[in-house]
């Protein structure tokens, strides 16, 4: 399998960018389970770069525990159970930081996978990419932070979790992405770009497939050759359990 990731500060974002990635394993009862997450923090939140680098960190911290090198987890209850305890830390982290919720928000996209299944659950924006069927969570700019439910009863929390969630068998390609995809622009002031093509060819494309920075040079082509840059802060991982491009 080649994992391929790229972070772009977005052009209107002069100082910080507010996304963040992670990208993990875990190894269970002798299967090998990817990990990977994008965080989008958000602009109208307090320093909303540290939400979505906490979001991450505090999943890697979750995912590289004991708990889960013993289990017996399916994708889904490996996510699940991924997702629950990351809330337990958040809520203990924001008493022992003192944080308000406003330093808290960002979106959390989670990918757990093998080569037999995949579990993707988006707790935000974002966009979800399985075997080239591309799925779009837009909220209105409004979304439901996991900063949000941190006080929730479980059935809430169980609904929250697992409102927008994608499942498949046998997956060859995954992607997930924050919606700085969706923010791409032109700077020679033409017609507003393809949003449909551009999102395949970052997400679901295979030029390049044999370099691991296949992302990072692909978006360089979109800048230098189709005068294309992302307004917005942009993370993606991509999983290829069959890479075939050049």
């Amino acid at each position: 399998m080649q994992i391929y990731t790229t972070l772009q500060r977005g052009h209107q974002h002069k100082h910080f960018c507010e996304d963040f990635l992670l990208q993990t394993s875990i190894k269970e009862m002798g299967e090998k389970w990817q990990i990977a997450i994008v965080a989008d923090g958000c602009s109208g939140g307090k320093d909303s770069h540290f939400a979505s680098t906490l979001t991450c960190k505090l999943m890697r911290k979750v995912a590289e525990s004991e708990r889960f090198s013993q289990g017996d987890f399916s994708a889904k209850s490996l996510g699940l159970e991924l997702l629950r305890q990351f809330m337990n830390e958040l809520k203990e982290v924001q008493k022992q930081l003192q944080l308000e919720t406003s330093e808290l928000l960002s979106t959390l996209l989670l990918m757990v996978c093998n080569k037999q299944q995949a579990w993707v659950s988006v707790l935000g924006d974002g966009v979800v990419a399985i075997d080239g069927n591309i799925s779009i969570i837009d909220q209105n700019n409004i979304p439901n932070y996991p900063a949000y439910h941190l006080n929730d009863d479980e059935e809430t929390l169980q609904k929250y979790l697992t409102q927008n969630t994608f499942e498949s068998e046998n997956p060859n390609e995954l992607a997930i992405s924050t919606d700085g995809l969706l923010s791409f622009v032109s700077t020679q002031n033409v017609s507003r770009p393809d949003s449909n093509w551009l999102t395949e060819y970052l997400l679901c494309d295979t030029q390049f497939a044999k370099h691991s920075a296949m992302l990072n040079r692909k978006c360089n082509i979109l800048r230098t050759q189709h005068q294309l840059v992302n307004m917005d802060d942009l993370a993606i991982v991509r999983y290829l359990y069959k890479p075939t491009g050049v």
